[in-house]
């Protein structure tokens, strides 16, 4: 099985699949943890530090590990900009 799969190409992943799967996930354990799901919506990943390097303006979200999944994630990380 493993064999004919490999010959058809299934056993490679899509990084766009992975990363909705990722998404899905997370949302599962925040609503598991009790928080609303239209909060859940967008998703920030990434150090502390690089929050704080990023908010006081010191880096670009990009430079950084701070990765954003969701409708607004690219606002979310132009905002996290504005409040240094």
């Amino acid at each position: 099985r493993v064999e004919f799969a490999k010959a058809i190409g299934n056993d490679r992943f899509d990084p766009a699949l992975i990363a909705q799967a990722k998404h899905k996930l997370q949302r599962l354990v925040m609503e598991a943890q009790g928080i609303d799901p239209a909060t859940a919506e967008t998703v920030v990943r990434g150090t502390a530090w690089d929050l704080c390097t990023v908010a006081g303006q010191r880096a670009a979200a990009g430079d950084t590990s701070l990765r954003a999944v969701g409708p607004d994630a690219d606002d979310v990380l132009r905002l996290v900009r504005t409040f240094a």
